[in-house]
């Protein structure tokens, strides 16, 4: 069980990007929460900016990771 998971959810591994993104998208909200609560507002913009540069590093890193696989299986035909 422990291999199909480190398959899976292991670095550089789709399920891992995935995780990464989900906590990337959940710190955002929680830091938000407290710039709100905090009245720190004004700096919510930037938080978002950053989040967003984040999110589209790690969705290209998840590309990256498909574009491998399906370089390794056209060249060799295993995936």
């Amino acid at each position: 069980m422990g291999a199909a998971v480190a398959e899976v959810f292991g670095p550089g591994k789709p399920g891992f990007i995935v995780t990464l993104y989900l906590a990337l998208t959940m710190g955002e909200f929680i830091v938000e929460q407290i710039f709100h609560s905090t009245n720190r507002g004004d700096r919510i913009p930037f938080l978002k900016a950053g989040s967003g540069i984040a999110a589209v590093l790690i969705l290209l890193g998840y590309l990256g990771i498909l574009v491998g696989k399906y370089i390794s299986w056209t060249t060799t035909g295993q995936f």
